[in-house]
């Protein structure tokens, strides 16, 4: 916690996000390789890889386009009121993420998925 607060006061980035996906780009060569080897084996089959790159690049896909969402209200600012008539102005819009908690779902999300496999290492 304490470098992720040092990397975001020092105006790099968010700085627990930048430490997470470093650990996810550091982790990704062995997971390639394991891969690979499961492959080799007989324990995955080229089909069934190919559908995890296809799902991969959907889920980057909804993410990004996700992101880009402008969403948000509409509403005009007036530059001067009259009689309950409006002079002037600007119209502009306040800009809402879909996602404002960053990356704590993911975060969660990994946790919850690791249960089976940490419940059956501690019962075997």
């Amino acid at each position: 916690m304490w470098l992720g607060e040092q990397i975001t006061e020092r105006g790099i980035g968010n700085g627990i996000s930048l430490i997470i996906f470093a650990g996810i780009v550091a982790r990704m060569p062995n997971a390639i390789a394991s891969t690979f080897e499961l492959l080799r084996i007989g324990q995955m089959n080229v089909v069934l890889i190919l559908a995890l790159l296809v799902l991969m690049v959907l889920v980057v896909a909804v993410i990004s386009s996700s992101r880009r969402v402008n969403g948000g209200s509409r509403f005009s600012m007036p530059s001067e009121l009259s009689d309950e008539e409006v002079y002037g102005g600007q119209s502009t819009h306040l800009p809402l993420k879909l996602n404002t908690s960053g990356v704590i779902p993911p975060i969660f999300a990994s946790s919850i998925l690791m249960f089976p496999l940490t419940d059956r290492e501690l019962l075997a």
